[in-house]
Parts: C-alpha cells; sequence; structure tokens
C-alpha cells in the first residue's frame, strides 16, 4: 500500500512532522489541493484531513477504473 511505502522515508523525521510526511508522499497531488503551499505546520491540528482522504479515495478509484480499462481494451 501507499502508506506502507512511505514508513520508511517518513520514519526519519521528528513525529511531530509524520502525518504530514506520509500524507504529502501517499499522494502529492492531495496533499497540495488540500494543504497549499504552506502543507500542514508542525502541531497543527488537522481539520482538513476528511478532504484530504476523500481526494486520495477519489484518486485511487481512478487509478483502478484506469487499470480496468486498460485490461479490457
Amino acid at each position: 500500500s501507499r502508506s506502507r511505502a512511505c514508513q520508511p522515508q517518513c520514519s526519519q523525521v521528528r513525529p511531530s512532522l509524520r502525518t504530514s510526511c506520509r500524507k504529502a508522499c501517499i499522494s502529492q497531488d492531495c496533499y497540495a489541493s488540500v494543504y497549499g503551499e504552506a502543507g500542514l505546520e508542525e502541531g497543527e491540528v488537522d481539520q482538513a484531513d476528511t478532504k484530504y482522504r476523500l481526494c486520495v479515495y477519489a484518486e485511487l478509484d481512478a487509478e483502478a477504473k484506469a487499470r480496468r480499462a486498460a485490461r479490457l481494451a
């Protein structure tokens, strides 16, 4: 999974920055779209988590549909 793939990279950062690191690693596009250039600040309460998760789910769904379409072609 994407989350597991990001674990080694993000385990090297301070604990307070790991969530931000994982989210950016899982989906750069969703992270940038939801959190903007500033990103998620250290210690900030993540009030946009649901929006981020919905973006990632939509991204994963689009990838799965593209793979299915490619197999059928």
